[in-house]
């Protein structure tokens, strides 16, 4: 996708195992490719590997013993293979489970900012689990900074309850985040994840949960979540999401993080006049 069809008319990339070779053996540099980012090109540049063909002839023993089960990857990858087939991927069982959003933002963000994108995905998440008849009771979360690209934080919270709410799971969000992030730097990469996801069905409660507005809450996400799958994904939003930060309204017609049509300019977030 990065490397072929962002640069032709269609935006449709196709390659064979075979035109794999031919095309992408000697591109530089190797962060085009998937899951190659600066560390792991230094440590292949440090075993004297500098494209993808002196990866495929590269000794496995060596490509395993310095990246471990990515070696694997990387010399399937490099061959242009794909040993995982559907049927590994249907039959695959997870023990956790989990719901995750991250991303790698359009410009560094200061810490207010940084909040709002947290935020945004926070909202994207919890409505999501609603769709899916699932709850959550533990939040994770990860920052990386501008011109830091092995430096960021993590941390996690657990809740008292476990539930989809959003306005109860943005408190823990908002603290989390305020904890382990630090207000100087500028933001980059960040996401957030919700573990431990269950049916619905086995959601608990504290003696302080405000059950009435729970059960009010999941009415209405329930409510947006039928309004955007028959109008579009941006058919709902909040004012954060029309905020000059706000990234909603153009991940939500974006493809595996890439836009759905490079050519269309009518993606763009909606204008509000009369006002700042």
């Amino acid at each position: 996708m990065d490397i072929i069809a962002k640069h032709n008319r269609e935006r449709i990339g196709c390659l064979t195992e075979e035109s794999y070779r031919k095309r992408l053996w000697d591109h530089l540099p190797l962060t085009d490719f998937w899951q190659i980012g600066p560390g792991i090109e230094r440590r292949l540049y440090n075993l004297g590997l500098y494209t993808m063909k002196d990866v495929a002839y590269a000794d496995q023993k060596i490509l395993k013993k310095t990246f471990g089960i990515n070696g694997e990857l990387l010399y399937d990858h490099a061959w242009g293979r794909e040993p995982v087939m559907m049927k590994h991927i249907h039959s695959y069982v997870s023990k956790n489970h989990s719901l995750s959003n991250g991303q790698v933002l359009p410009r560094a963000y200061n810490f207010e900012e940084g909040l709002l994108a947290i935020k945004e995905q926070t909202e994207v998440l919890c409505l999501d689990m609603s769709d899916k008849g699932l709850v959550t009771d533990l939040v994770t979360m990860w920052i990386g900074y501008e011109g830091k690209e092995h430096y960021g934080n993590a941390g996690s919270s657990r809740l008292n309850i476990r539930t989809s709410s959003y306005s109860y799971i943005l408190e823990h969000v908002e603290e989390l985040y305020a904890r382990i992030t630090h207000p100087e730097m500028k933001v980059r990469r960040l996401g957030i994840c919700f573990c431990n996801v269950v049916p619905e069905g086995m959601e608990y409660f504290d003696l302080f949960t405000d059950y009435e507005k729970i059960e009010k809450e999941k009415k209405l996400q329930s409510s947006i979540n039928f309004i955007k799958k028959r109008f579009g994904p941006n058919s709902v939003l909040k004012l954060m999401n029309l905020e000059e930060a706000g990234m909603t309204t153009q991940r939500n017609v974006q493809i595996g993080g890439h836009s759905a049509d490079a050519h269309k300019s009518d993606y763009s977030k909606p204008v509000r006049k009369g006002g700042k």
